[in-house]
């Protein structure tokens, strides 16, 4: 097994994306989306989900705990600014990111890995199943 240095793999880490892991739905109801995503660095996360108009409807943030010193994970619910989400309406979800030294969208988080199919982006859900 080759021996690698502290330094030669926190140097790696620089290459890696902001965004490591998910983000993963973990929850959908008429009242909340909830989406859970671990990073290399700390950050603000903030959940948006928008509606088939492309009208944002439901908006949440939250803060990243450290599990480690290059991983952050969150889970973060976003909650609707009006309405209950309604079933047969397709959803997509965003994630913005802020941390102490930098902004990104999700796409600048994951290096614009694609993370949709075809010409859906996020999406959340087709028909939603309501919990």
């Amino acid at each position: 097994m080759a021996f690698t240095s502290l330094w030669e793999r926190s140097n790696h880490l620089t290459n890696l994306p902001w965004v490591i892991a998910g983000p993963i739905l973990r929850k959908v109801t008429p009242k909340s989306v909830t989406v859970w995503v671990a990073l290399k660095e700390t950050a603000l996360v903030t959940l948006s989900v928008r509606d088939d108009n492309n009208k944002e409807v439901a908006k949440g943030n939250r803060s990243t705990s450290a599990i480690g010193v290059n991983l952050h994970i969150v889970v973060v619910t976003a909650r609707p600014t009006g309405e209950d989400l309604k079933e047969a309406i397709v959803y997509h979800y965003d994630l913005q990111f802020a941390g102490p030294h930098r902004a990104a969208d999700l796409g600048g988080a994951t290096n614009f890995v694609s993370l949709g199919y075809g010409t859906n982006s996020l999406l959340v859900s087709r028909c939603l199943h309501l919990i």
